[in-house]
């Protein structure tokens, strides 16, 4: 919004420039070819863009000048692309006192433009065609007594009205990265020094095409003396119909612009609103090669809930999934620096308190760094960042969590109530998307889990090993309901778009240890796992005491199913098998070795007979 706010101000300037000129040479050329032609010559003298004109222009005199002309076209200044031009105008219409130029007072009465398009482009240098325009131009003018003049010479418009507007931004390939289009805008009785209101409504276009929203501005403008100092007060600025994920952005507060030959100053001090949820703002950047923009964001309660989601419910009807380009174009060319607090965040069942971050952005990437939140009973520390340039989104955290209830989490997170424990968390994860569910199927990554005095819920793996000692098969999930607690789970973690590995698993519980690998795939929601167990107290000596042969073994332990559906097992029966089957051809071994000696020996007899 501020992009095209400062466009219209770019716009109009140039008109400024055209028609100061316009008048200037009227006084003395009454022909319309003639002040066409000199028109065209001063403006190229003076900022080495080419002006053409193609209809004629109609002059009236006293007490107005009114001019009357059409089909403008303004190209690029030297050292743009020409395949473009800077302004065009479909229709011009101006009016403007002539006896108060005498006394160093512009009184206009109305400028009127009908079908105008503004293309804002920059060079390799990141330098603007509108900024070097008017540079070239105020270098062509008298310095120092000018300036004095300028600024003491007052100015009132009645109308300002723009018809049928459009402002193209393009980057300095030549790529068209947004679109602002202008249905009506209307500023009535305007002058130096006075609040006026203003208002102006369109329509908003990305360079992609993905985003296409409506857009309106309500506020009162107030410009000093010279034009430099802009004030805009009781701003409101609404973008809707943006998207299923951010639909509708609200601006509300009150804006300064300060305009220089090097630069511009904005600074904004007010609210945001997205879809509804409010962040207090403090704004304060310089528009110039770079955008060095300072942001400090606040809220108080935030639901993240409908933009994790994996529906469409509350977007609008055919409104397009979540566009980061418009977002990744602006940080090409920002550099940022804030801070970030809410009192809390939510999503799903999951809510974080006293949340702070410090912003800033790399590139196309904004950084939280450090992000710090309490949670899960304990602390969160992270590094995170969001990859606006990335198709979707790519995201990258790196969490520390220290003294928390793992339990909660995956409970609130996963909505999966199976573990709890007290311990640490120390990942280092990154994944692509916006919504919950496609974030975990892209997750990659490392890290390791380190708990204490926990439980598992749901699965009772005494009663799961009993029933083994018994070869009773257990075919039902509530067979094996229970809960099985433990005095530390370890384990590291690695994730490959969304397939998770659970490798160097270590559980020690009162009566057993359990040591292997799992793994789940995020895409399938499945579950594999293969362990040992190593018997501990009654346990081992209910095994040992009904299977003397089993002394000092390893069982196995196996894990398969989903996350809503695990099937542990264990397979005593098979173990058997194959311990009494290795017995067993020991033994015919044995007597086989024994009937061969017995032959031997009946064959040597037998030949010390012979």
């Amino acid at each position: 919004m501020k992009s095209f706010l400062k466009g219209i101000l770019w716009l109009i300037t140039s008109l400024f420039i055209i028609l100061a000129i316009l008048v200037g040479i009227a006084f003395y050329v009454f022909d319309s070819d003639n002040l066409k032609s000199r028109a065209i010559s001063m403006v190229k003298e003076q900022t080495s863009a080419d002006l053409t004109i193609e209809e004629d222009l109609s002059l009236n005199f006293f007490p107005w000048l009114e001019v009357e002309t059409g089909k403008i076209k303004l190209s690029n200044p030297d050292g743009f692309n020409r395949d473009k031009n800077l302004l065009s105008v479909n229709e011009l219409k101006a009016s403007i006192k002539l006896m108060p130029l005498l006394k160093g007072q512009i009184e206009i009465g109305a400028i009127e433009l009908t079908d105008s398009e503004l293309n804002l482009l920059r060079d390799k240098q990141g330098r603007s065609n509108l900024d070097v325009l008017i540079t070239n131009s105020q270098k062509t003018q008298p310095s120092t007594e000018n300036k004095t003049v300028e600024s003491e010479t007052s100015l009132s418009v009645s109308r300002i009205g723009l018809d049928s507007f459009v402002l193209n931004q393009y980057n300095p390939n030549g790529k068209l990265t947004q679109s602002f289009s202008l249905n009506q805008f209307d500023l009535n009785q305007f002058a130096f020094d006075q609040w006026t209101p203003i208002s102006a409504s369109g329509e908003f276009i990305s360079g992609s095409g993905k985003t296409e929203a409506n857009w309106q501005l309500n506020s009162e403008v107030n410009v000093a003396t010279g034009g430099q100092e802009i004030s805009l007060r009781q701003t409101s600025a609404v973008m809707d119909n943006m998207g299923n994920k951010l639909n509708r952005l609200e601006l509300a507060g009150d804006t300064k612009v300060s305009l220089n030959n090097e630069n511009s100053k904005i600074s904004h001090e007010g609210s945001l609103l997205a879809d509804g949820q409010k962040f207090v703002m403090e704004l304060n950047a310089i528009f110039s090669t770079f955008k060095d923009i300072q942001l400090n964001l606040k809220a108080e309660d935030l639901n993240l809930t409908p933009l994790l989601a994996s529906d469409n419910k509350g977007a609008g009807e055919g409104s397009a999934p979540f566009d980061g380009k418009p977002i990744a174009d602006f940080l090409k060319r920002a550099r940022i620096k804030g801070t970030f607090a809410a009192d809390t965040i939510t999503f799903n069942k999951t809510k974080l308190s006293n949340v702070q971050a410090n912003l800033s952005n790399k590139g196309t990437t904004l950084w939280l760094k450090p992000f710090k939140a309490s949670a899960f009973q304990g602390g969160i520390s992270s590094d995170a960042s969001i990859n606006f340039a990335s198709s979707p989104l790519a995201l990258s955290i790196s969490p520390r969590m220290q003294k928390i209830q793992v339990g909660d989490l995956i409970s609130e997170m996963f909505e999966l109530e199976k573990l709890t424990g007290l311990g640490d968390l120390d990942l280092d994860l990154s994944t692509r998307g916006i919504e919950f569910k496609q974030m975990l199927k892209n997750l990659s990554g490392t890290g390791a889990i380190n708990l204490s005095d926990g439980a598992l819920s749901g699965w009772d793996l005494n009663k799961i090993i009993e029933s083994g000692i018994n070869l009773q098969t257990l075919t039902t999930a509530n067979s094996f309901k229970g809960k099985t607690s433990f005095a530390g789970l370890k384990s590291d973690l690695k994730a490959d778009k969304g397939l998770i590995q659970l490798n160097n698993i270590a559980l020690v519980t009162p009566l057993f240890d359990l040591v292997g690998a799992a793994s789940t795939n995020a895409n399938k929601e499945s579950l594999a796992g293969n362990f040992q167990l190593v018997l501990k107290g009654a346990l081992k000596d209910q095994l040992e005491k009904k299977y003397p042969q089993l002394a000092g073994v390893d069982l196995p332990f196996e894990l398969k199913g989903t996350w809503t559906e695990p099937r542990p097992s264990i397979d005593f029966e098979s173990m058997l098998k194959a311990k009494y089957k290795s017995q067993i051809d020991k033994e015919i071994d044995d007597k086989k070795k024994e009937l061969e000696d017995e032959i031997k020996k009946k064959l040597l007899d037998k030949l010390k007979f012979d």
